[in-house]
C-alpha cells in the first residue's frame, strides 16, 4: 500500500498536470489540414487556423467528429483533431473571400458626405436617454450573434450543437458563422 503514496511535489505536478493544462487552455475541434516544423493548420468551415506549435498545448484525436457536429464534407479536408491553445497565443485565420467590384453611383465628395452623416451626429449632442439602455442592450446582442466561433465544441453531441463558449473577436469587427 505504500506504493500507491505519492512521496514529492513532483510526483504530485505529474498526476495533475493534465486537468491543470486543460484548465489553462483554450480548446477546440477541428480538421488537421496540414502541420510543418513551426505551425499547425487546423480547418472548420469558415477557414483554416494558423497556431504556432509553441502555442500548442495538446493536440488528439477527435472522436466525435460525425457528420451531425461537423459538416461531412469538412471529413475530407484532415483528420478531426482536439486542440488546446495556450491562454494569450496569437492565432491566425486563412479565411476565402470574394472579391466583387460594384459600383455605389457615389462621386467621392457624395460618399464622404454619407460617411459623415452616418458616423457622426452632425454637432448635435449625445442623444441619451430612456431609449439608451435598449439600444445599447440590442447592439449587444447584435455582437453575440456576429462573432465568430472557434472550430467546435469537441465534446458536443450531435444533438445539442454546443458552441465552444470561445469567440474571436478581430479588430474590433465581430465575423458571423453560419455554419452550425
Amino acid at each position: 500500500m505504500s506504493e500507491d503514496r505519492i512521496d514529492d511535489s513532483l510526483d504530485l505536478t505529474n498526476l495533475t498536470n493534465p486537468a491543470v493544462q486543460r484548465l489553462q487552455t483554450v480548446e477546440f475541434a477541428g480538421f488537421l489540414t496540414r502541420e510543418d516544423s513551426d505551425s499547425l493548420y487546423v480547418a472548420d468551415v469558415q477557414g483554416t487556423w494558423v497556431i504556432r506549435r509553441e502555442d500548442v498545448a495538446f493536440l488528439e484525436d477527435w472522436e466525435q467528429s460525425s457528420g451531425a457536429i461537423a459538416p461531412e464534407f469538412m471529413n475530407r479536408s484532415g483528420r478531426p483533431v482536439r486542440v488546446g491553445i495556450k491562454e494569450g497565443a496569437l492565432i491566425q485565420e486563412i479565411r476565402p473571400w470574394r472579391v466583387e467590384q460594384q459600383h455605389s453611383g457615389l462621386t467621392g465628395s457624395q460618399v464622404r458626405q454619407a460617411i459623415d452623416e452616418i458616423f457622426t451626429l452632425g454637432g448635435a449632442p449625445l442623444p441619451i436617454g430612456e431609449r439608451t439602455a435598449i439600444g445599447e442592450k440590442r447592439l449587444a446582442e447584435l455582437e453575440r450573434r456576429f462573432q465568430r466561433r472557434l472550430g467546435w465544441d469537441p465534446d458536443s453531441v450531435p444533438e445539442t450543437h454546443s458552441p465552444t463558449g470561445t469567440y474571436v473577436l478581430r479588430d474590433g469587427y465581430c465575423d458571423a458563422d453560419h455554419a452550425l
